[in-house]
């Protein structure tokens, strides 16, 4: 769950303040909610909701322990929270989360040069605890839970428009997928 995930973060950021001195430090611990992925060239993605600026923020660190600057990918108020996070084949992250302030599923990814950010699904309150993951053929796959209906969905992301499907609805079900 999100304790493990954010235990993995600090951890992660422990090790790299302990093994590299004179680098750039790590971004912000001032974080609610957090995710890291590894891509296959070992670099550490971190995706975070940053309490002060009350929005998603993106770092990585390189092999050699080496933080970039933390960047922010959604600047919209309280978008950010419960965030997923996923390497592409391309090691290009890409990030679900849940935007408060308007109650919608939100994905962004990174293309190499720039953030796009998209709504997967705008139904109020929608998207607590989203899960992501890539297909094997890139495409991003989100479960979460929908609060509204206390319900298990996914969305899929194919030909540039979100799939949306119900998993479960039995009773209350689909938190933490």
């Amino acid at each position: 769950g999100l304790t493990y995930k954010r235990l993995n973060v600090l951890k992660a950021i422990q090790l790299a303040k302990a093994s590299v001195s004179g680098t750039p430090q790590p971004p912000s611990t001032n974080a609610s909610s957090n995710a890291i992925a590894y891509d296959a060239n070992g670099v550490l993605h971190l995706a975070y909701y940053d309490e002060g600026s009350k929005n998603l923020k993106y770092a990585s660190r390189s092999e050699g322990g080496v933080w970039s600057s933390a960047t922010t990918v959604d600047s919209g108020v309280m978008a950010g929270q419960f965030v997923s996070i996923a390497v592409d084949s391309d090691n290009h992250p890409g990030i679900a989360y849940y935007d408060a302030n308007n109650g919608d599923l939100k994905y962004a990814h990174f293309n190499g040069s720039s953030w796009n950010v998209m709504t997967a699904d705008s139904k109020f309150t929608t998207s607590y605890y989203p899960s992501l993951q890539f297909d094997a053929i890139d495409q991003p796959n989100i479960t979460y839970y929908y609060k509204t209906g206390a319900d298990l969905k996914m969305a899929i992301l194919t030909g540039g428009a979100w799939v949306l499907s119900t998993i479960d609805s039995a009773d209350d079900v689909g938190r933490y997928s």
